[in-house]
This record gives C-alpha cells, sequence and structure tokens, in this order.
C-alpha cells in the first residue's frame, strides 16, 4: 500500500452557490478561473467573399475581403440561442442523472452498514444478558 492520499471525487457543482465546475456559469469562486473556455457561445466567423480588382495606377491585383455578418436574422438567432440553452440543460440533466446514481449507490450502502451495525449491536446486547444471567445463576 502507498501512503499517498487517495485523489478526491470531481465534483460537477459546487456546493456553496450550485453552479456548475465547467461551462458559463461555472463558479470562479470555487473552481477558480477556467483556462480555456469549454462552452462560451459559438464564435461566429465572418463570411468573406474575395473580389479581385485591377488598380489602374498599379497594374497588379489586390484581394480585398468583405466581411460579411454570419447572422442577421432574427429568427436564427433565437433559434441559435434555443439550441445552445437546450445543450446547457443536457448536459446539466446528465451531470445530475450521474449524480443521483452516485446518491442513491451512497445511500444503499450506508443503508447495509446501519444493518450490520444494527445486528452487531443486538448479538453484543444479547451476548451481555446471558453473561449476567450466567453470573447471577452462579451466585
Amino acid at each position: 500500500m502507498s501512503d499517498q492520499p487517495k485523489p478526491k471525487p470531481y465534483k460537477f457543482f459546487c456546493d456553496a452557490h450550485q453552479r456548475q465546475a465547467t461551462g458559463p456559469n461555472r463558479c470562479p469562486i470555487c473552481f477558480g478561473a477556467e483556462p480555456n473556455p469549454v462552452n462560451d457561445e459559438p464564435v461566429q466567423k465572418a463570411n468573406t467573399t474575395s473580389s479581385v480588382t485591377k488598380p489602374p495606377e498599379t497594374g497588379g491585383f489586390v484581394q480585398q475581403n468583405i466581411a460579411e455578418p454570419a447572422f442577421s436574422d432574427p429568427t436564427a438567432l433565437k433559434v441559435v440561442e434555443a439550441a445552445q440553452n437546450y445543450a446547457r440543460a443536457l448536459e446539466a440533466v446528465n451531470i445530475l442523472t450521474e449524480q443521483l446514481k452516485e446518491a442513491r449507490e451512497l445511500v444503499k450502502a450506508f443503508e447495509t452498514k446501519l444493518k450490520e451495525t444494527k445486528a452487531m449491536a443486538e448479538s453484543a446486547q444479547t451476548e451481555l444478558r446471558n453473561a449476567t444471567i450466567k453470573k447471577e445463576a452462579v451466585a
């Protein structure tokens, strides 16, 4: 056996603030600053179209990039926002389901331990009664 301490189990939520350990709702107080943002809003890359023009004075070709917004439709923005909220909710459901499963296993282990301890207490009490009865019978 090694003398190294056992690693602490990974926590998905902080107990003090009931906030997630990862994602945009991460608790910075309990879990510290997040080095690499994971579930932030997706980066919207601008569509670039290249148009080649020939300036009259230089005779060379110049490439111009024209940036267009990725989403300009408000309905599309609402759809994207709803999809992101749904993804966050699914992640939270998965985390809570796993924690509930672990909690049920823990409760089951406690119930088993309680039954064993009660059985030990009853057997110790029986032994104590038997010992006092035999002592009184001898006297």
